[in-house]
């Protein structure tokens, strides 16, 4: 599986399905974040939960400890109703995503079973590459 750094932190920013004011919101803010910070990785808009997480979202990596003091500062302010995930990427996704995650705004549940089923995926694969 390919990871990235673990010097990498992901900003995830979510909207609520159905609130089409959050949505406009969200949409005109990763439109800023594009122009304002075209050194970060952006990624496209999903409409539907993806992963653990639980609502429509985009995501945004951070790379180096002054694109994070630059970034983090600009969203406090500039991130309006939207709740924001900050964790870092590390071998241990599911800490990474519970005991590690920073929020702004509201705290969203997970769906923490994610990483569960791929624990399971990752051991199935490892027994078929080495059987006894």
């Amino acid at each position: 599986m390919l990871r990235r750094s673990p010097a990498t932190l992901d900003e995830l920013i979510w909207d609520v399905q159905g609130n089409a004011e959050q949505r406009t919101f969200a949409q005109a803010l990763w439109d800023r974040i594009r122009r304002e910070f075209p050194e970060l990785r952006i990624y496209r808009f999903f409409d539907k939960p993806v992963g653990p997480h639980p609502l429509a979202m985009f995501e945004v990596n951070l790379f180096t400890p002054a694109q994070f003091g630059a970034f983090i500062s600009w969203l406090v302010i500039n991130r309006g109703p939207l709740s924001v995930l900050i964790h870092p990427n590390t071998e241990d996704e599911e800490r990474d995503h519970t005991q590690r995650a920073t929020w702004m705004g509201e705290r969203l549940p997970l769906d923490l079973s994610v990483f569960r089923r791929m624990r399971e995926n990752n051991e199935a694969i490892g027994e078929k590459a080495n059987p006894e």
